[in-house]
């Protein structure tokens, strides 16, 4: 896969083609259910509501997250973040993307449950620790932040 090739995607749920959607859902399943074990269900009607941002090569899609807004706690969250490469700076696009379209949206600040193992990841793109460390899905994740 060639770097020259990404395309970058920021579409609605509804906006979604039936490939583009299989596509995500095959790379959340190879990285949550297959290479972290991750034995809790990852789809959830918080993807009707979200952006989803996505890098592709061809069709195949090598980075995601995903945006909502949560009206409960009147945040911004970014979660299912993924790359299928790593230390190739994928990770680091969706979320300037997400951070980007937030903005756009209003937001100020931007909440991720960041396994605890990425905490370094976040941490470089800005995010502050903003909670303990808590268990979700069975591994260590802490809440971070960042001010947009």
């Amino acid at each position: 896969m060639n770097d020259i090739d990404l395309t970058l995607h920021v579409k609605h749920f509804a906006e979604l083609s039936t490939t583009e959607l299989y596509e995500i859902i095959k790379a959340r399943f190879g990285v949550f259910y297959l290479e972290q074990a991750i034995r809790y269900p990852d789809l959830d009607d918080v993807d009707y509501q979200a952006v989803h941002i996505f890098l592709t090569v061809g069709r195949t899609v090598v980075a995601y997250a995903r945006l909502y807004h949560d009206e409960t706690d009147n945040l911004w969250h970014a979660g299912r973040v993924l790359t299928l490469q790593r230390l190739k700076g994928h990770g680091r696009q969706v979320m300037e993307a997400a951070e980007r379209y937030a903005h756009q949206q209003g937001a100020t600040l931007l909440h991720v449950n960041a396994q605890l193992q990425a905490e370094a990841f976040y941490q470089a793109l800005g995010y502050q620790r903003a909670t303990p460390q808590f268990i979700e899905a069975n591994l260590p994740h802490i809440g971070m932040r960042k001010t947009l």
